[in-house]
């Protein structure tokens, strides 16, 4: 595994960690709903499962890109109705 890979990794659970308040990987799977195993094999590969990323944004309302890249906002916040969340601005194009 390179060290980019690596940093990336480490900098996204220290993310993580801070949002969820876990300091073990016990507590951490047990807020993910996974075994403490899953998250070891992630270390090893060096990435953070799309699945964990889902649970975070669900249940905390955790932007995924944040997690990944320290970029952006911590927190999506949700469009009030579904209509909303499509609804055509003024100016806007419909692609």
């Amino acid at each position: 595994m390179d060290d980019k890979r690596i940093m990336d990794y480490s900098s996204a659970m220290e993310r993580i960690r801070a949002v969820t308040g876990c300091e073990t990987q016990r507590e951490l799977g047990r807020f993910l709903g996974i075994n403490q195993s899953a998250i070891s094999d992630a270390k090893r590969r060096g990435t953070i499962p799309a699945e964990w990323l889902l649970t975070l944004l669900r249940g905390k309302g955790i932007n995924p890109d944040w997690i990944l890249t320290g970029k952006g906002a911590r927190c999506l916040c949700p469009a009030e109705t579904e209509e909303a969340a499509f609804e055509k601005k003024p100016g806007e194009s419909v692609p």
